[in-house]
């Protein structure tokens, strides 16, 4: 009866809300997207602007494009091919990540451990609480969640009752050990509670996401959706998804010799 009680409880505390189109998010960016003019992603102690001198400049974290007074109303846009693109007001290209990639859905992210902001893709895997599945699905009430941590990194650990949220959506890995998505029409949960003590759940290096049994050191349930070995991040998205991207193709490096000019920002943009 206990079991039950803990599993039945937070369907009673779970949301339904409606969807919406996907936004720009506030700390990263999908293909397809587009950060405008004075633009921000931020993270921590990272902040990328897209300042008005058509210069994108990552603070806090030593890295800019170089690209100061090249253009005017300049924007940047993720491509479906894994490019990073400054584009000029009349279109013209004026920077460009690195070469195209095979075509997918990307996501270019704020990591602030490393300080870097690093393209990753594409997608391997995917939990879409809006459409119906084969797992028990739940359904909720409006309860709204403070927005904070979003992502997973590979390597990084979510304990018992730990969370990933946003504004209307809460992915937790719960004391029964059950995995669970509040949000979305049918919500999502990984049919795991009462099958493991103290478990946690992992991303590893390999893009998989793991249910892990802390005192059997055993694993009770995967995404299985290995790949190669590299850097991942699961992404809890504003329109509810859970996407793992990966593994990452591009990231910012600090200059070392070259002298870093960065353009003027607005007073109360940063």
């Amino acid at each position: 009866m206990a079991k039950l009680l803990l599993f039945l409880l937070p369907a009673i505390l779970g949301l339904l809300v409606p969807r919406s189109a996907v936004a720009v998010g506030t700390n990263y960016l999908l293909s397809g997207q587009t950060l405008d003019t004075e633009g921000h992603l931020r993270n921590g102690d990272l902040d990328l602007v897209m300042q008005g001198d058509c210069n994108l400049v990552l603070y806090n974290g030593n890295w800019q494009s170089n690209t100061a007074n090249k253009g005017r109303n300049c924007k940047l846009t993720l491509t479906y091919y894994g490019e990073l693109v400054i584009n000029n007001g009349d279109g013209s290209s004026v920077w460009r990540s690195g070469d195209p990639s095979i075509k997918g859905n990307y996501t270019a992210v704020l990591h602030p451990a490393e300080g870097k902001l690093v393209v990753f893709g594409p997608s391997v895997f995917k939990i879409d609480p809006w459409v119906p599945h084969q797992l028990n699905s739940l359904r909720f009430r409006n309860i709204p969640f403070t927005k904070t941590n979003n992502l997973l990194f590979s390597g990084q650990v979510v304990y018992g009752d730990g969370w990933l949220t946003t504004e209307n959506f809460q992915f937790v890995m719960q004391l029964d050990c059950n995995l669970v998505l509040y949000g979305g029409t049918y919500g999502w949960q990984s049919n795991t509670h009462g099958n493991g003590e103290n478990c946690f759940l992992r991303l590893n290096h390999e893009g998989e996401l793991i249910i892990k049994d802390g005192d059997n050191n055993k694993i009770i349930w995967s995404s299985h959706s290995s790949s190669e070995l590299g850097k991942y991040v699961l992404i809890l998205r504003d329109d509810g998804l859970v996407v793992i991207y990966g593994p990452a193709i591009w990231e910012t490096r600090s200059p070392v010799k070259e002298k870093m000019i960065i353009g003027m920002v607005t007073a109360g943009k940063l």
